[in-house]
């Protein structure tokens, strides 16, 4: 907030409003720029402090003083409002990019992410875990006591890939401590060596209660995994062939073990077989579905989650919100 009184405005007004008079100016200056009190002004001055009261308010209708608020970055309202319009989400979340490092920007939108998971989170509501460091922030983020009844369900095996404290158990262990409540837990790994095994797993009565809940999640937040040209930051425990197949079909991304192209069809390869994670029907069911994700390389990774379907919420930074504005005014 700024409040502006300085000599030259003064000047002004008084030559505009002649029933400006020094006493307003004075009492003016003492309330906004030396921050004094209307009662020590009122000892300052040997005024009675309800003429200090009226005399401010007349500053404030006659123009002597002026309120104005200043947003740090006034257009990210704008390219939230932009970006949910052009992908056809139902939410967007920035923060903005001051080009510090990796680990900071996560920390920045990882704290975005948990204030706006505490404003939508409702009583009786079931919130799905992913995994990633941005993820790991948010859960971070919130505060170690939340006084709300949710039910809180780890969406995809546990992964020892994945730097400890990182995955999907250990964040959704960590969440559902702050909520004072248990954890549903998956316990299997993310990927199993053969399908056969997959298929024994589903028919366990402990599983199939998990994946019941699945069809019931209101919430679910999981970061955005990105194939980039000199590596990929995912959820690893990928073959060598699978990496190469995956290359081949030009994947872009990995939302929750699943793999996609820029375009949002999905990629075909036998990890699909090997994958216990919550099926991508139940993820499309979900009101909120979000995305996250930080640093502008991931771009092409969000884009293609979003056009799969499985994301309908995103959180993200501006820098990489205006590179997906671009890619998709761009036609990729």
């Amino acid at each position: 907030m700024i409040l502006s009184s300085s000599n030259e405005r003064i000047r002004s007004n008084q030559d505009k409003f002649p029933e400006v008079n020094r006493l307003a100016v004075k009492v003016c200056r003492l309330f906004y720029e030396e921050k004094l009190t209307k009662v020590e002004i009122e000892k300052r001055l040997h005024i009675s402090r309800f003429k200090v009261a009226r005399l401010l308010k007349e500053a404030l209708h006659t123009g002597l003083v002026k309120i104005q608020i200043t947003e740090p970055h006034p257009d990210l309202s704008d390219l939230e409002s932009d970006l949910e319009l052009v992908l056809g989400l139902k939410s967007v979340a920035l923060v903005w990019d001051d080009e510090e490092s990796s680990h900071l920007l996560k920390k920045k939108v990882g704290t975005l992410g948990a204030d706006y998971l505490h404003g939508i989170l409702r009583t009786e509501d079931v919130l799905g875990v992913g995994w990633g460091t941005t993820t790991c922030e948010l859960v971070n983020a919130l505060p170690s006591t939340i006084n709300l009844k949710i039910r809180v369900v780890q969406v995809s095996g546990g992964n020892t890939a994945i730097e400890s404290g990182l995955d999907s158990q250990a964040l959704t262990m960590r969440l559902a401590g702050k909520f004072g409540v248990e954890p549903y837990l998956l316990h299997a790994p993310t990927f199993v060596e053969r399908p056969e095994t997959r298929e024994l797993l589903m028919k366990e009565s402990s599983f199939r209660k998990i994946f019941q809940i699945y069809n019931q999640t209101t919430i679910l937040i999981a970061g955005i995994g990105a194939f980039l040209p000199d590596g990929f930051i995912g959820s690893g425990n990928i073959t060598s062939a699978e990496m190469s197949l995956l290359r081949k079909q030009d994947a872009v991304g990995e939302f929750l073990t699943y793999c996609y192209e820029i375009n949002g069809n999905f990629c075909k390869t036998g990890k699909l077989n090997r994958t216990i994670a919550i099926p991508v029907e139940a993820i499309k069911e979900i009101p909120y579905s979000i995305g996250i994700a930080a640093g502008s390389q991931k771009a092409k990774a969000v884009l293609g989650a979003v056009r799969t379907g499985l994301i309908n919420s995103l959180i993200t930074d501006t820098t990489t919100a205006r590179t997906l504005l671009e890619k998709v005014k761009g036609n990729n």
